[in-house]
Formats: structure tokens, sequence, C-alpha cells
């Protein structure tokens, strides 16, 4: 068979929602809505790729919405979004403005049940959980082996992340450092650690 046939397939099954019982997908919102639109009359956007997403159905993870680090603060726009996302789904918001990391972004995404993205690409990145679970992202920022984790700091984490489930937190957590290809290592690795 060709890699161009077209498999008799469902739209469910093709998005992966046969994958095992265990296994989530992690959706990244459009750039369109939030790197050009930045949040602003994004209703039909937002709906079409919601409608997409919830072909997944169970197997959906959670949603990241990556703010560009060039947008400050416009707490107005991120509450009018807000309320257009779907309750049902897991949002987490990755906010690179520092300017929006301040206790009111923090009560409004816990008003609305979306996570606040934990990262490193912002020194000092306050540690908040404002959903009932989070999202961290590991970018290997700061990390003098070109984003490589060490064992020590997998093991800092790795003892936040059990409080966090200790506490009834449902985790996500995904690696971005693979420009040397050390993602997949670390994500092994504190994954050992948590089990």
């Amino acid at each position: 068979m060709s890699p161009f046939t077209a498999c008799p397939l469902t739209a469910r099954e093709r998005l992966g929602a046969t994958r095992p019982p265990p296994f989530l997908f992690a959706a990244k919102l459009s750039r369109f809505i939030t790197h050009l639109r930045r949040l602003h009359e994004v209703n039909d956007p937002l709906d079409l790729y919601l409608a997409r997403m919830k072909l997944l159905g169970d197997k959906l993870g959670s949603i990241l919405v990556q703010l560009p680090a060039n947008m400050p603060m416009n707490i107005d726009r991120l509450q009018h979004f807000l309320a257009q996302c779907d309750p049902a789904l897991r949002w987490a918001v990755e906010f690179r403005h520092p300017s929006w990391l301040v206790p009111g972004t923090f009560d409004m995404l816990a008003r609305h049940r979306a996570a606040l993205c934990l990262h490193d690409l912002l020194p000092d990145h306050p540690l908040r959980i404002t959903a009932p679970f989070t999202y961290v992202r590991f970018h290997g920022a700061g990390q003098p082996d070109d984003g490589k984790y060490s064992n020590a700091h997998l093991h800092l984490w790795a003892d936040r992340l059990r409080a966090w489930r200790v506490d009834g937190c449902e985790i996500y957590a995904y690696f971005n450092n693979d420009a040397h290809g050390h993602a997949l290592q670390n994500a092994r690795t504190l994954r050992g650690l948590l089990q």
C-alpha cells in the first residue's frame, strides 16, 4: 500500500483515539489564536479548533495556551477568552511576559479552573497551583549542559510533583529541551523517580 493511499479509518481513529488506555494527547492551541489574534475576537477559530480536538474524546489530556513573550498583561482579554473556553476541558496558560505573573492573573485562572503553566523560561516563575491539575513545561532554560537537566534538579521536581499528587492534583509534565536530544532521557528519568 502506498503511504499516500487513504486508510479506511474514522476521523476519531486517525486522531489516535484508539491508543492504549493510559495514553493521553496534549494539545497546543493554534498560533493563529495566541500569536496572531492574541486571544482577541477568536470565537470562530476557537470553535473550529475545539471541534477537531473533541474528536479525541477522553484521550484529550490538556490544552496549552502559550502566549507570546511580547504580549504583556491584558487581564480583560484573558477574562474574555477564558469565558469562551469549554469548562469541561483542561486549559493551561503559559505566560512568557513577566507582567502576567501577579495575583490578579492567578485568581482569574483559578476562577476558570485553568492551570498556570509552570516553566523555567522566566527567572523566579511562581509555583502556583490554580486548577485541579497542573501543567509543567521543562524548556531547559538555565541548564548548564545544553538544556539537559541534572538528576538533582529532576529529584527536586519529582518531590514537588509527588506532593501535589498527594494533594489530589493531576499532573501534566512535558520536556521541550530537545535541541540536543535531552528531552526523552530527562522524561524517562523523571518518570522513573515518580514510580
